[in-house]
């Protein structure tokens, strides 16, 4: 495949992602969550919904490494906030932005991504991909590596 151009890559590091499982039934939860987030002005820098058949919805959010201890502290100490069950917590973290690839009008480019990061053994917590960009969450352990194959993949221009 032939090496396309994309924007410089934006990293976000060091943070935490966490996973929260959503209980059926209960629609105040998820605002709740979300209201504490912004009264204390933590900046969620990561944010999909996912659904398994096993787990149902979850919700997969990356903060601050520092932000995400208190968020934690947080949860344990509110009884409303203790609903927001937290099923995992993966840090430290990083998110590499891939932008200007244009998935949507080049068929088999995320294809061709996500086969080779995951051939090359990089474990990917969460992606997410539009039009014009693409996310990924890897260990921070793995942030080299991981920029070293998307530079195999994709030529940033001025970087030659």
């Amino acid at each position: 495949m032939e090496q396309l151009d994309v924007f410089p890559m934006k990293i976000i590091s060091p943070l935490s992602m966490l996973r929260f499982r959503e209980t059926p039934g209960d629609d105040a939860t998820t605002p709740l969550l979300f209201n504490h987030l912004v009264a204390k002005g933590i900046i969620v820098d990561f944010l999909i919904g996912e659904f398994s058949a096993s787990d149902g919805m979850s919700i997969v959010l990356c903060v601050s490494q520092d932000r995400s201890v208190e968020l934690l502290r947080e949860l344990c100490r509110s009884r409303q906030l203790a609903r927001a069950e937290v099923v995992a917590v993966e840090t430290p973290v990083s998110i590499i932005r891939i932008l200007g690839a244009h998935f949507d009008i080049r068929p088999g480019i995320l294809a061709f991504l996500m086969d080779s990061v995951l051939r090359a053994g990089i474990q990917v917590f969460a992606t997410s991909t539009t039009i014009t960009s693409s996310l990924l969450v890897v260990p921070e352990t793995q942030l080299q590596p991981t920029l070293r194959l998307l530079r195999e993949i994709f030529r940033v221009p001025g970087e030659d």
